[in-house]
């Protein structure tokens, strides 16, 4: 078996920020934030968009998760 990390087909594009809703985040180049998971509980929560990319964290004890956080421009 190859380790999963090893590319071995062309990338594929997701999706392109092109709708005029847009265009207020456009400075420079064109935001297109990123999906993110959570899983929790044995449930799965998908995050779609966001004014940027986000990601979630657990508290550092590690008993709590599910705590978000943005990276975005301005």
């Amino acid at each position: 078996m190859s380790p999963p990390w090893p590319l071995t087909r062309s990338r594929t594009k997701l999706s392109t920020p092109d709708n005029p809703w847009f265009a207020w985040e456009k400075a420079d180049d064109w935001v297109n934030g990123g999906p993110e998971v959570l899983l929790a509980n044995g449930k799965v929560f998908v995050t779609i968009y966001g004014p940027g990319h986000n990601s979630f964290f657990k508290s550092l004890t590690g008993r709590k998760s599910g705590w978000p956080t943005t990276r975005a421009r301005t």
